[in-house]
């Protein structure tokens, strides 16, 4: 069985900071993935800021190393700002102010990330994905069609937000037969900083 893994690396480093409070060593992750869970191949899919060096050299050292990496510069939106307008209490005199609203910043790798899954997929072939995105559930269903086996890689712990469970894996992933959840959680020690 050939063992391929691909890593939504948005995804996955949310899921690690946010929800399960570690960071991690993307060359621990490839060096873990290849030589205990023995993949062939490790692919990376990635934003990246243009003139990010450290990111880049970051990524450029997993390449040193055998992993294949699909970077994609951001695209940086303006937010409209907003004007607001208000009344002093004491002096009853109004107040306009105008509020930057910032930029989005909006890199999406999915459809690299699809279309090697889709390239890859095949009897004999087991497939880890890292991500906990629901949007991938379509996806899946193909790579188990070509009769592929799957297994996501995220999160099923919830995060109190506001006195309400949030959770990372989309419940579309989580009801989703014949797939493995497999817990990033399990994997802190070996990829930490």
């Amino acid at each position: 069985m050939i063992k391929i893994a691909f890593i939504d690396v948005q995804n996955t480093e949310t899921t690690a900071l946010k929800w399960l409070r570690f960071s991690i060593d993307w060359q621990k992750l490839t060096i873990f993935l290849k030589h205990e869970w023995g993949c062939e191949r490790v692919y990376y899919y990635l934003g990246i800021q243009e003139g990010d060096t450290r990111r880049s050299e970051e990524f450029n050292a997993l390449t040193a190393i055998g992993a294949i990496v699909r970077p994609k510069f951001y695209f940086v939106h303006k937010i409209s700002d907003k004007v607001v307008s208000t009344v002093c209490p004491l002096c009853t005199e109004k107040i306009v102010i105008k509020v930057g609203m910032g930029y989005s910043w909006k890199c999406n790798c999915d459809v690299e990330l699809t279309s090697d899954v889709l390239e890859e997929a095949g009897m004999g072939t087991e497939l880890l994905l890292f991500t906990g995105d629901g949007d991938f559930q379509f996806l899946i269903e193909k790579a188990l069609n070509k009769k592929s086996t799957l297994s996501i890689v995220s999160t099923s712990k919830p995060r109190m937000v506001g006195g309400k469970n949030e959770y990372r894996l989309s419940k579309k992933l989580k009801k989703m037969n014949k797939i493995r959840i497999l817990e990033l959680d399990n994997l802190k020690k070996k990829i930490e900083i």
